[in-house]
């Protein structure tokens, strides 16, 4: 699993425009905020004009959306079973590598809950959660 050091490595790895783009906005978001985050300072960080970012991601919410798709395929937990063991044995240990997974994503859980919250609240926020953690509709 990827320390949150090396997230915006695994993000750049190809050094492309608009890795860089992404980068630069992973950083800004966590330290600012996404609302605290202008698109100006995104291309300044990345090193691109304003007009280049644009050209890359129409608005400052597909750039979000761009990121978060980005950060999910590079993090998705790789949740595995241990051989012979126990169900409570079996549980903890998918339990320990989901909180290790967030550890790791710290980033990106920075990034996220803040936005989840902002957006609806603290009961859609939970709701969310629960959907996601369980696999049902809360």
């Amino acid at each position: 699993m990827p320390s949150p050091t090396t997230l915006n490595t695994l993000i750049a790895s190809s050094n492309s425009k608009s890795d860089r783009i992404l980068s630069a906005a992973l950083d800004l978001f966590s330290a600012q905020g996404f609302h605290g985050t202008s698109m100006q300072q995104i291309a300044t960080a990345a090193g691109v004009s304003k007009g280049l970012l644009f050209h890359h991601f129409a608005d400052k919410a597909r750039l979000l959306d761009a990121l978060i798709d980005a950060l999910q395929q590079q993090l998705a937990p790789q949740a595995t079973a241990v051989p012979n063991a126990s169900p409570g044995e079996a549980f903890r240990s998918i339990i320990d590598q989901i909180f290790n997974h967030l550890e790791q994503a710290q980033p990106l859980v920075k990034l996220l809950v803040p936005l989840a919250i902002h957006i609806g609240g603290t009961e859609t926020f939970h709701q969310l959660m629960t959907q996601k953690m369980l696999g049902v509709q809360a």
